[in-house]
Protein backbone atom coordinates (compact mmCIF):
# COMPACT_ATOMS: atom_id res chain seq x y z
CA UNK A 1 0.00 0.00 0.00
CA UNK A 2 0.94 3.11 -0.75
CA UNK A 3 0.70 6.26 0.64
CA UNK A 4 0.78 10.11 -0.65
CA UNK A 5 0.25 12.09 2.50
CA UNK A 6 0.89 15.92 2.97
CA UNK A 7 -0.41 17.41 5.92
CA UNK A 8 -2.12 16.32 9.39
CA UNK A 9 -5.90 16.19 9.99
CA UNK A 10 -7.44 19.17 12.02
CA UNK A 11 -8.69 17.99 15.17
CA UNK A 12 -11.91 19.86 14.36
CA UNK A 13 -13.07 18.13 11.13
CA UNK A 14 -14.18 14.49 11.48
CA UNK A 15 -12.63 12.52 8.78
CA UNK A 16 -13.94 10.16 6.28
CA UNK A 17 -13.16 6.99 4.32
CA UNK A 18 -13.33 6.42 1.01
CA UNK A 19 -12.72 3.32 -0.97
CA UNK A 20 -12.60 3.33 -4.66
CA UNK A 21 -11.55 6.74 -5.22
CA UNK A 22 -9.60 6.02 -8.79
CA UNK A 23 -10.92 8.53 -11.84
CA UNK A 24 -12.02 12.02 -11.21
CA UNK A 25 -15.65 11.19 -13.38
CA UNK A 26 -16.39 8.13 -10.81
CA UNK A 27 -18.33 8.05 -8.14
CA UNK A 28 -15.96 8.03 -5.43
CA UNK A 29 -14.32 10.94 -6.44
CA UNK A 30 -17.95 12.96 -6.11
CA UNK A 31 -18.71 11.52 -3.00
CA UNK A 32 -14.58 12.47 -1.71
CA UNK A 33 -15.41 16.14 -2.74
CA UNK A 34 -18.44 16.36 -1.75
CA UNK A 35 -17.73 15.68 1.95
CA UNK A 36 -14.77 17.24 2.12
CA UNK A 37 -17.21 20.20 0.80
CA UNK A 38 -19.34 19.70 4.37
CA UNK A 39 -15.89 19.70 6.25
CA UNK A 40 -14.99 16.32 6.16
CA UNK A 41 -11.07 15.50 6.02
CA UNK A 42 -10.46 12.88 3.57
CA UNK A 43 -8.50 9.58 2.90
CA UNK A 44 -9.31 7.52 0.09
CA UNK A 45 -8.21 4.58 -1.48
CA UNK A 46 -7.41 3.83 -5.57
CA UNK A 47 -6.44 0.46 -7.27
CA UNK A 48 -4.92 1.83 -10.41
CA UNK A 49 -3.82 -1.56 -11.84
CA UNK A 50 -7.55 -2.51 -12.25
CA UNK A 51 -8.40 1.02 -13.90
CA UNK A 52 -5.62 0.03 -16.17
CA UNK A 53 -7.27 -3.47 -16.99
CA UNK A 54 -10.27 -2.60 -18.07
CA UNK A 55 -11.69 -0.80 -20.95
CA UNK A 56 -11.89 2.58 -19.68
CA UNK A 57 -7.92 2.54 -18.60
CA UNK A 58 -6.31 4.25 -15.90
CA UNK A 59 -6.68 8.12 -15.65
CA UNK A 60 -2.91 9.55 -15.42
CA UNK A 61 -2.50 12.36 -12.56
CA UNK A 62 -6.48 11.11 -11.65
CA UNK A 63 -4.94 10.68 -7.50
CA UNK A 64 -3.71 14.37 -7.80
CA UNK A 65 -6.55 15.91 -9.07
CA UNK A 66 -9.11 14.52 -6.81
CA UNK A 67 -6.73 15.23 -3.81
CA UNK A 68 -6.56 19.04 -4.74
CA UNK A 69 -10.12 19.19 -5.58
CA UNK A 70 -10.79 17.89 -1.82
CA UNK A 71 -7.83 20.71 -0.60
CA UNK A 72 -9.48 23.17 -1.75
CA UNK A 73 -12.13 22.67 0.65
CA UNK A 74 -9.76 23.55 3.40
CA UNK A 75 -9.22 20.05 4.99
CA UNK A 76 -6.86 17.88 5.02
CA UNK A 77 -6.11 14.78 2.37
CA UNK A 78 -4.85 11.31 2.65
CA UNK A 79 -4.75 9.18 -0.76
CA UNK A 80 -3.65 5.73 -0.46
CA UNK A 81 -2.97 2.63 -2.96
CA UNK A 82 -4.37 -0.27 -1.97
CA UNK A 83 -5.39 -3.67 -3.69
CA UNK A 84 -8.25 -4.69 -1.80
CA UNK A 85 -8.44 -8.31 -2.54
CA UNK A 86 -5.67 -8.70 -0.08
CA UNK A 87 -7.05 -9.34 3.34
CA UNK A 88 -4.72 -7.34 4.80
CA UNK A 89 -5.44 -4.15 3.63
CA UNK A 90 -7.96 -3.04 5.87
CA UNK A 91 -6.41 -3.44 8.99
CA UNK A 92 -3.04 -1.40 7.35
CA UNK A 93 -5.47 1.59 5.59
CA UNK A 94 -7.02 2.38 8.82
CA UNK A 95 -3.62 2.25 10.83
CA UNK A 96 -2.36 4.48 8.14
CA UNK A 97 -5.28 6.75 7.88
CA UNK A 98 -5.12 6.76 12.06
CA UNK A 99 -1.52 8.12 11.66
CA UNK A 100 -1.97 11.23 9.37
CA UNK A 101 -5.45 12.47 9.72
CA UNK A 102 -7.47 10.44 12.88
CA UNK A 103 -10.03 8.27 13.65
CA UNK A 104 -12.44 7.63 11.19
CA UNK A 105 -16.13 8.69 12.08
CA UNK A 106 -17.53 7.84 8.03
CA UNK A 107 -16.59 4.84 6.01
CA UNK A 108 -18.07 5.28 2.72
CA UNK A 109 -17.32 2.34 0.73
CA UNK A 110 -17.44 2.99 -3.02
CA UNK A 111 -14.72 0.43 -4.28
CA UNK A 112 -15.51 -3.00 -6.46
CA UNK A 113 -14.64 -5.38 -9.00
CA UNK A 114 -17.07 -5.16 -12.27
CA UNK A 115 -15.85 -8.16 -15.35
CA UNK A 116 -18.79 -8.41 -16.54
CA UNK A 117 -19.77 -12.96 -17.71
CA UNK A 118 -22.47 -14.82 -16.70
CA UNK A 119 -23.48 -18.31 -15.31
CA UNK A 120 -21.78 -20.29 -17.93
CA UNK A 121 -18.60 -17.94 -18.81
CA UNK A 122 -17.94 -16.84 -15.52
CA UNK A 123 -14.53 -18.28 -14.22
CA UNK A 124 -13.51 -19.65 -10.53
CA UNK A 125 -10.70 -17.29 -10.56
CA UNK A 126 -12.93 -14.21 -11.30
CA UNK A 127 -15.74 -15.54 -8.99
CA UNK A 128 -13.34 -15.42 -6.22
CA UNK A 129 -11.71 -12.23 -7.05
CA UNK A 130 -14.85 -10.68 -6.87
CA UNK A 131 -16.10 -11.86 -3.41
CA UNK A 132 -12.87 -10.87 -1.67
CA UNK A 133 -12.99 -7.23 -3.04
CA UNK A 134 -16.71 -6.42 -3.01
CA UNK A 135 -17.67 -8.79 -0.22
CA UNK A 136 -14.89 -9.73 2.09
CA UNK A 137 -12.94 -6.67 1.91
CA UNK A 138 -16.65 -4.99 2.32
CA UNK A 139 -16.35 -6.97 5.61
CA UNK A 140 -13.14 -6.48 6.98
CA UNK A 141 -13.33 -2.99 6.62
CA UNK A 142 -16.66 -2.56 8.28
CA UNK A 143 -14.67 -4.77 11.01
CA UNK A 144 -11.88 -2.45 11.42
CA UNK A 145 -14.46 0.34 12.10
CA UNK A 146 -16.26 -1.06 14.37
CA UNK A 147 -13.29 -1.91 16.51
CA UNK A 148 -11.50 1.40 16.14
CA UNK A 149 -14.72 3.92 16.36
CA UNK A 150 -14.51 6.56 18.96
CA UNK A 151 -16.55 8.95 17.82
CA UNK A 152 -19.46 10.65 19.62
CA UNK A 153 -22.70 8.35 20.02
CA UNK A 154 -25.12 8.50 17.18
CA UNK A 155 -22.04 10.32 15.03
CA UNK A 156 -20.78 6.96 13.33
CA UNK A 157 -21.90 6.36 9.81
CA UNK A 158 -21.20 3.12 7.23
CA UNK A 159 -22.56 3.65 3.58
CA UNK A 160 -21.83 0.96 0.84
CA UNK A 161 -22.84 1.52 -2.72
CA UNK A 162 -24.88 -1.72 -4.41
CA UNK A 163 -26.07 -2.31 -7.34
CA UNK A 164 -28.80 -4.97 -8.90
CA UNK A 165 -27.27 -5.95 -12.09
CA UNK A 166 -27.00 -9.77 -12.35
CA UNK A 167 -28.22 -10.74 -15.52
CA UNK A 168 -25.11 -11.03 -17.45
CA UNK A 169 -22.97 -10.82 -14.42
CA UNK A 170 -23.20 -12.75 -12.07
CA UNK A 171 -19.96 -12.80 -9.51
CA UNK A 172 -20.94 -8.92 -9.75
CA UNK A 173 -24.13 -9.37 -8.98
CA UNK A 174 -23.99 -11.58 -6.32
CA UNK A 175 -20.85 -10.38 -4.71
CA UNK A 176 -22.73 -7.06 -4.63
CA UNK A 177 -25.71 -9.08 -2.76
CA UNK A 178 -23.43 -10.38 0.15
CA UNK A 179 -22.32 -6.80 0.22
CA UNK A 180 -25.60 -5.92 0.97
CA UNK A 181 -26.29 -8.40 3.58
CA UNK A 182 -23.00 -7.36 5.34
CA UNK A 183 -23.49 -3.88 5.40
CA UNK A 184 -26.91 -4.21 6.56
CA UNK A 185 -26.22 -6.84 9.57
CA UNK A 186 -23.56 -3.63 11.02
CA UNK A 187 -26.68 -1.76 11.50
CA UNK A 188 -28.34 -4.08 14.16
CA UNK A 189 -25.09 -5.43 15.68
CA UNK A 190 -23.30 -1.64 15.91
CA UNK A 191 -25.98 -0.07 16.92
CA UNK A 192 -25.10 0.10 20.55
CA UNK A 193 -22.36 1.69 19.20
CA UNK A 194 -23.67 4.69 17.81
CA UNK A 195 -23.32 3.69 13.97
CA UNK A 196 -25.78 3.73 11.17
CA UNK A 197 -25.05 1.31 7.81
CA UNK A 198 -27.07 1.83 5.16
CA UNK A 199 -26.85 0.95 1.18
CA UNK A 200 -27.45 3.01 -1.33
CA UNK A 201 -27.96 1.49 -5.43
CA UNK A 202 -26.88 4.35 -7.42
CA UNK A 203 -28.77 3.40 -10.25
CA UNK A 204 -27.53 4.37 -13.86
CA UNK A 205 -24.33 6.22 -13.79
CA UNK A 206 -21.84 6.89 -16.66
CA UNK A 207 -18.72 7.08 -15.19
CA UNK A 208 -16.98 5.90 -18.57
CA UNK A 209 -17.92 2.45 -18.74
CA UNK A 210 -21.48 3.07 -20.89
CA UNK A 211 -21.95 2.17 -24.98
CA UNK A 212 -23.77 4.71 -26.77
CA UNK A 213 -26.38 1.21 -26.71
CA UNK A 214 -26.18 1.01 -23.12
CA UNK A 215 -26.56 4.73 -22.63
CA UNK A 216 -29.34 5.53 -24.47
CA UNK A 217 -31.39 2.39 -22.79
CA UNK A 218 -30.30 3.24 -19.44
CA UNK A 219 -32.03 6.55 -20.17
CA UNK A 220 -35.32 5.63 -21.65
CA UNK A 221 -35.66 2.79 -18.51
CA UNK A 222 -35.62 6.30 -16.25
CA UNK A 223 -38.59 8.46 -15.41
CA UNK A 224 -36.71 11.42 -15.23
CA UNK A 225 -35.53 11.16 -19.07
CA UNK A 226 -31.43 11.25 -17.97
CA UNK A 227 -28.76 8.94 -16.16
CA UNK A 228 -27.44 9.80 -12.89
CA UNK A 229 -24.59 11.86 -11.82
CA UNK A 230 -21.77 11.42 -9.08
CA UNK A 231 -23.36 14.16 -7.64
CA UNK A 232 -26.80 12.65 -7.38
CA UNK A 233 -25.05 10.05 -5.11
CA UNK A 234 -22.95 12.22 -3.64
CA UNK A 235 -25.51 14.27 -1.92
CA UNK A 236 -27.94 11.49 -0.63
CA UNK A 237 -24.65 10.70 1.29
CA UNK A 238 -23.66 13.86 2.37
CA UNK A 239 -26.97 13.82 3.73
CA UNK A 240 -26.52 10.95 5.67
CA UNK A 241 -23.24 11.56 7.20
CA UNK A 242 -24.75 14.47 8.39
CA UNK A 243 -26.48 15.06 11.91
CA UNK A 244 -29.69 15.11 9.76
CA UNK A 245 -29.60 11.75 8.76
CA UNK A 246 -28.64 9.84 12.11
CA UNK A 247 -32.51 8.20 11.90
CA UNK A 248 -31.33 6.47 8.64
CA UNK A 249 -30.63 2.86 9.17
CA UNK A 250 -30.56 -0.37 8.02
CA UNK A 251 -31.87 0.74 4.62
CA UNK A 252 -31.27 -0.20 1.30
CA UNK A 253 -32.30 2.91 -0.08
CA UNK A 254 -32.35 3.53 -4.51
CA UNK A 255 -31.52 6.91 -5.73
CA UNK A 256 -31.43 6.31 -9.23
CA UNK A 257 -34.11 8.35 -10.67
CA UNK A 258 -36.87 5.76 -10.70
CA UNK A 259 -34.63 3.41 -12.76
CA UNK A 260 -36.04 0.23 -13.38
CA UNK A 261 -33.30 -2.40 -14.29
CA UNK A 262 -36.22 -4.48 -15.89
CA UNK A 263 -37.05 -1.89 -18.56
CA UNK A 264 -33.33 -1.74 -19.90
CA UNK A 265 -33.24 -3.04 -23.10
CA UNK A 266 -29.59 -4.22 -24.29
CA UNK A 267 -28.17 -6.04 -26.94
CA UNK A 268 -28.07 -9.09 -24.29
CA UNK A 269 -30.08 -11.22 -24.98
CA UNK A 270 -32.72 -10.26 -27.66
CA UNK A 271 -36.08 -9.76 -26.16
CA UNK A 272 -37.76 -9.79 -29.50
CA UNK A 273 -37.05 -6.19 -31.14
CA UNK A 274 -34.18 -4.41 -28.26
CA UNK A 275 -31.17 -5.03 -30.62
CA UNK A 276 -30.56 -3.53 -33.90
CA UNK A 277 -30.76 -4.97 -37.09
CA UNK A 278 -28.07 -6.89 -38.36
CA UNK A 279 -27.69 -4.49 -41.28
CA UNK A 280 -27.77 -1.53 -38.47
CA UNK A 281 -25.20 -3.06 -36.89
CA UNK A 282 -23.15 -4.27 -39.68
CA UNK A 283 -23.03 -0.70 -40.88
CA UNK A 284 -21.77 0.93 -37.84
CA UNK A 285 -19.04 -1.32 -36.82
CA UNK A 286 -17.67 -0.49 -40.54
CA UNK A 287 -18.14 3.22 -40.17
CA UNK A 288 -16.71 3.32 -36.48
CA UNK A 289 -13.38 4.91 -36.59
CA UNK A 290 -10.50 2.54 -34.91
CA UNK A 291 -7.09 4.42 -34.33
CA UNK A 292 -3.70 3.21 -32.27
CA UNK A 293 -4.62 0.17 -30.33
CA UNK A 294 -8.24 1.65 -28.77
CA UNK A 295 -11.01 -0.58 -28.61
CA UNK A 296 -13.60 1.90 -26.56
CA UNK A 297 -16.15 1.26 -29.17
CA UNK A 298 -16.53 -2.19 -28.24
CA UNK A 299 -17.41 -1.30 -24.46
CA UNK A 300 -20.32 -2.66 -23.57
CA UNK A 301 -20.43 -4.81 -26.61
CA UNK A 302 -17.60 -7.32 -26.10
CA UNK A 303 -16.07 -8.84 -23.22
CA UNK A 304 -12.18 -10.58 -22.85
CA UNK A 305 -11.73 -12.58 -19.75
CA UNK A 306 -8.11 -11.82 -18.49
CA UNK A 307 -5.71 -14.92 -17.84
CA UNK A 308 -5.37 -15.28 -14.23
CA UNK A 309 -2.37 -13.34 -13.66
CA UNK A 310 -2.31 -9.63 -14.77
CA UNK A 311 0.16 -8.24 -17.12
CA UNK A 312 -0.40 -4.83 -16.12
CA UNK A 313 0.17 -5.14 -12.32
CA UNK A 314 3.17 -7.02 -12.99
CA UNK A 315 4.35 -4.25 -15.11
CA UNK A 316 3.81 -1.47 -12.21
CA UNK A 317 5.42 -3.17 -9.38
CA UNK A 318 8.56 -3.99 -11.52
CA UNK A 319 8.59 -0.10 -13.21
CA UNK A 320 8.44 0.75 -9.63
CA UNK A 321 12.20 -0.59 -9.54
CA UNK A 322 13.33 -0.14 -12.70
CA UNK A 323 15.69 2.81 -13.56
CA UNK A 324 15.36 2.61 -17.21
CA UNK A 325 12.53 1.15 -19.49
CA UNK A 326 11.87 -0.43 -23.01
CA UNK A 327 8.41 -0.88 -24.04
CA UNK A 328 8.53 -3.15 -27.17
CA UNK A 329 5.65 -2.35 -29.97
CA UNK A 330 3.97 0.25 -27.52
CA UNK A 331 0.51 0.83 -30.61
CA UNK A 332 -0.66 3.78 -29.90
CA UNK A 333 1.02 3.76 -26.21
CA UNK A 334 -2.32 3.71 -24.32
CA UNK A 335 -1.26 0.95 -22.26
CA UNK A 336 2.00 2.27 -21.19
CA UNK A 337 0.87 5.38 -21.01
CA UNK A 338 -1.19 4.01 -18.23
CA UNK A 339 1.63 2.71 -16.31
CA UNK A 340 2.90 6.16 -15.33
CA UNK A 341 5.10 7.53 -13.50
CA UNK A 342 7.59 6.04 -15.39
CA UNK A 343 11.96 5.63 -14.70
CA UNK A 344 13.64 8.84 -16.20
CA UNK A 345 15.01 7.18 -18.99
CA UNK A 346 12.22 5.22 -20.83
CA UNK A 347 11.71 4.27 -24.45
CA UNK A 348 9.43 2.69 -26.50
CA UNK A 349 9.56 1.25 -30.00
CA UNK A 350 6.57 1.63 -32.99
CA UNK A 351 6.87 0.18 -36.28
CA UNK A 352 3.27 0.55 -37.70
CA UNK A 353 2.97 4.12 -39.45
CA UNK A 354 0.08 5.28 -38.49
CA UNK A 355 0.59 5.00 -34.58
CA UNK A 356 3.75 6.75 -34.37
CA UNK A 357 2.21 10.11 -34.44
CA UNK A 358 -0.24 8.77 -31.84
CA UNK A 359 2.27 7.33 -29.77
CA UNK A 360 4.41 10.13 -29.79
CA UNK A 361 1.40 12.55 -28.48
CA UNK A 362 0.70 10.51 -25.44
CA UNK A 363 3.99 9.47 -24.70
CA UNK A 364 6.29 12.53 -24.53
CA UNK A 365 4.70 14.53 -21.88
CA UNK A 366 5.28 11.58 -19.90
CA UNK A 367 9.20 11.56 -20.70
CA UNK A 368 8.92 8.68 -23.39
CA UNK A 369 11.11 8.90 -26.39
CA UNK A 370 9.41 6.87 -29.32
CA UNK A 371 11.43 5.36 -31.54
CA UNK A 372 10.56 3.23 -34.85
CA UNK A 373 13.05 -0.06 -34.95
CA UNK A 374 14.58 -1.42 -38.72
CA UNK A 375 13.71 -4.56 -39.00
CA UNK A 376 13.94 -6.94 -36.66
CA UNK A 377 16.93 -4.87 -34.66
CA UNK A 378 15.92 -2.88 -32.08
CA UNK A 379 16.71 0.50 -31.79
CA UNK A 380 19.15 0.35 -28.54
CA UNK A 381 21.80 -0.13 -27.41
CA UNK A 382 23.75 -2.95 -25.91
CA UNK A 383 23.20 -3.19 -22.44
CA UNK A 384 20.80 0.45 -22.33
CA UNK A 385 17.61 -1.05 -19.90
CA UNK A 386 17.19 -2.80 -17.04
CA UNK A 387 13.43 -3.54 -17.80
CA UNK A 388 11.64 -4.59 -21.48
CA UNK A 389 8.22 -5.08 -21.51
CA UNK A 390 6.54 -6.21 -24.15
CA UNK A 391 2.48 -6.77 -24.51
CA UNK A 392 1.19 -8.74 -27.36
CA UNK A 393 4.51 -7.41 -29.84
CA UNK A 394 7.44 -9.24 -31.24
CA UNK A 395 11.07 -8.96 -30.84
CA UNK A 396 13.80 -11.81 -31.33
CA UNK A 397 14.99 -13.19 -27.95
CA UNK A 398 18.60 -11.97 -29.35
CA UNK A 399 17.57 -8.91 -29.22
CA UNK A 400 15.76 -8.59 -25.95
CA UNK A 401 19.09 -10.30 -24.43
CA UNK A 402 21.08 -7.47 -25.73
CA UNK A 403 19.71 -4.44 -24.67
CA UNK A 404 18.82 -5.65 -21.39
CA UNK A 405 21.97 -5.21 -19.12
CA UNK A 406 22.97 -7.76 -16.38
CA UNK A 407 20.66 -8.24 -13.80
CA UNK A 408 17.62 -6.67 -16.12
CA UNK A 409 14.17 -8.33 -16.43
CA UNK A 410 11.86 -9.41 -19.35
CA UNK A 411 8.37 -9.30 -19.34
CA UNK A 412 5.90 -10.29 -22.26
CA UNK A 413 2.37 -11.19 -22.38
CA UNK A 414 2.17 -12.86 -25.80
CA UNK A 415 -1.07 -13.79 -28.30
CA UNK A 416 -0.57 -17.58 -28.91
CA UNK A 417 -0.82 -19.22 -32.16
CA UNK A 418 -4.23 -20.81 -31.59
CA UNK A 419 -5.35 -17.42 -30.85
CA UNK A 420 -9.59 -17.49 -31.81
CA UNK A 421 -8.87 -20.94 -33.77
CA UNK A 422 -12.79 -21.13 -33.01
CA UNK A 423 -13.45 -18.10 -34.64
CA UNK A 424 -11.78 -18.57 -37.70
CA UNK A 425 -13.36 -22.05 -37.59
CA UNK A 426 -16.75 -20.46 -37.31
CA UNK A 427 -16.37 -17.99 -39.99
CA UNK A 428 -14.85 -20.94 -42.06
CA UNK A 429 -11.65 -19.12 -42.21
CA UNK A 430 -8.28 -20.61 -41.92
CA UNK A 431 -5.98 -19.77 -38.58
CA UNK A 432 -5.00 -16.94 -37.84
CA UNK A 433 -1.74 -14.97 -39.25
CA UNK A 434 0.03 -15.95 -36.22
CA UNK A 435 3.71 -17.89 -35.96
CA UNK A 436 2.84 -21.60 -35.00
CA UNK A 437 6.45 -20.75 -32.41
CA UNK A 438 4.19 -18.18 -30.72
CA UNK A 439 3.35 -20.82 -27.67
CA UNK A 440 5.18 -20.60 -24.23
CA UNK A 441 7.41 -23.30 -24.71
CA UNK A 442 8.42 -21.41 -27.98
CA UNK A 443 9.35 -18.35 -26.39
CA UNK A 444 10.79 -20.03 -23.12
CA UNK A 445 13.26 -21.78 -25.07
CA UNK A 446 14.08 -18.90 -27.36
CA UNK A 447 14.47 -16.71 -24.60
CA UNK A 448 16.64 -19.40 -22.73
CA UNK A 449 18.82 -20.34 -25.54
CA UNK A 450 19.63 -16.50 -25.76
CA UNK A 451 21.32 -16.91 -22.35
CA UNK A 452 18.08 -15.91 -20.11
CA UNK A 453 17.01 -17.44 -16.88
CA UNK A 454 12.68 -17.99 -16.58
CA UNK A 455 11.57 -16.48 -13.27
CA UNK A 456 7.96 -17.18 -14.30
CA UNK A 457 5.77 -18.81 -17.18
CA UNK A 458 2.17 -19.61 -17.52
CA UNK A 459 -0.07 -19.99 -20.75
CA UNK A 460 -4.50 -20.25 -20.78
CA UNK A 461 -6.81 -19.43 -23.01
CA UNK A 462 -9.76 -17.07 -21.71
CA UNK A 463 -13.07 -16.68 -23.20
CA UNK A 464 -13.80 -13.67 -25.54
CA UNK A 465 -17.50 -13.17 -25.65
CA UNK A 466 -19.39 -10.55 -28.39
CA UNK A 467 -22.91 -8.98 -27.62
CA UNK A 468 -23.55 -8.65 -31.02
CA UNK A 469 -22.61 -9.25 -34.45
CA UNK A 470 -21.34 -5.11 -35.25
CA UNK A 471 -18.53 -6.20 -32.59
CA UNK A 472 -17.27 -8.91 -34.36
CA UNK A 473 -17.47 -7.24 -37.56
CA UNK A 474 -15.64 -3.91 -35.68
CA UNK A 475 -13.20 -7.01 -34.14
CA UNK A 476 -11.91 -8.65 -37.08
CA UNK A 477 -11.70 -4.77 -38.85
CA UNK A 478 -9.53 -3.98 -36.51
CA UNK A 479 -7.59 -6.85 -35.69
CA UNK A 480 -7.18 -7.74 -39.79
CA UNK A 481 -4.44 -10.31 -39.43
CA UNK A 482 -7.06 -12.32 -37.35
CA UNK A 483 -9.15 -13.28 -40.54
CA UNK A 484 -6.77 -11.96 -43.25
CA UNK A 485 -9.28 -11.70 -46.64
CA UNK A 486 -12.22 -10.83 -44.30
CA UNK A 487 -15.32 -8.79 -45.64
CA UNK A 488 -18.57 -8.91 -44.66
CA UNK A 489 -19.74 -9.81 -48.18
CA UNK A 490 -17.39 -12.61 -48.89
CA UNK A 491 -18.45 -14.25 -45.02
CA UNK A 492 -22.07 -13.34 -45.02
CA UNK A 493 -24.13 -16.74 -44.51
CA UNK A 494 -21.66 -17.33 -41.53
CA UNK A 495 -21.76 -13.71 -40.02
CA UNK A 496 -25.53 -14.11 -40.05
CA UNK A 497 -25.16 -17.59 -38.40
CA UNK A 498 -23.58 -16.15 -35.44
CA UNK A 499 -26.04 -13.42 -35.64
CA UNK A 500 -28.99 -15.56 -34.97
CA UNK A 501 -26.68 -17.38 -32.14
CA UNK A 502 -25.85 -13.99 -30.52
CA UNK A 503 -29.85 -13.28 -30.76
CA UNK A 504 -31.15 -16.42 -29.04
CA UNK A 505 -28.12 -16.26 -26.72
CA UNK A 506 -27.23 -13.41 -25.86
CA UNK A 507 -23.61 -13.57 -26.78
CA UNK A 508 -21.20 -15.68 -28.55
CA UNK A 509 -17.93 -17.20 -27.35
CA UNK A 510 -14.65 -17.79 -28.59
CA UNK A 511 -11.47 -18.15 -27.57
CA UNK A 512 -8.07 -16.02 -26.38
CA UNK A 513 -4.45 -18.12 -26.60
CA UNK A 514 -2.32 -16.00 -24.25
CA UNK A 515 1.42 -16.87 -22.08
CA UNK A 516 3.25 -14.71 -19.83
CA UNK A 517 7.02 -15.39 -18.85
CA UNK A 518 9.12 -13.65 -17.44
CA UNK A 519 12.94 -14.14 -17.61
CA UNK A 520 15.91 -12.49 -16.05
CA UNK A 521 19.52 -11.78 -17.33
CA UNK A 522 22.06 -13.64 -15.43
CA UNK A 523 24.05 -11.12 -13.13
CA UNK A 524 27.85 -11.32 -15.33
CA UNK A 525 30.39 -13.25 -12.62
Amino acid sequence: MTTHSDRTGSPTRPVALVTGVGRTGGIGAGIATGLAAEGWDIAFTHWDAYDRRMPWGAEPGATSSIADACRRHGGAVLPLEADLADPDSPDRIFDAVEEHLGAVTALIIAHCESVASGLLDTSVESFDRHFAVNARATWLLIRQFAMRFTGPHGSGRIISLTSDHTTHNLPYGASKGALDRITLAAAHELADLGVTANVINPGPVDTGWMSEEIRASATTATPLGRLGTPEDTAHLIRFLCSPDGQWINGQLLASNGGFRADDLTTSAPDTGGSMKSYEELVAAALAAPFQGWDFGWLRGRAHQAEPSWSYDTRAWHLIAGATSLLDVDTGGGELLGSLAPLPGHAVATESWEPNVPLARERLTPLGVEVRTPDGDALPARDGEFDLVLNHHGAAPAREIARVLRAGGTYLEQGVGAHNLDDLNRALGAPPGDYAETSTLAAASAALQAAGLEIVDSREETPEHALHDIGALVYFLKAVSWQVPDFAVDRHEARLRELDATIRANGRVVFHDHRYLVEARKPNRT
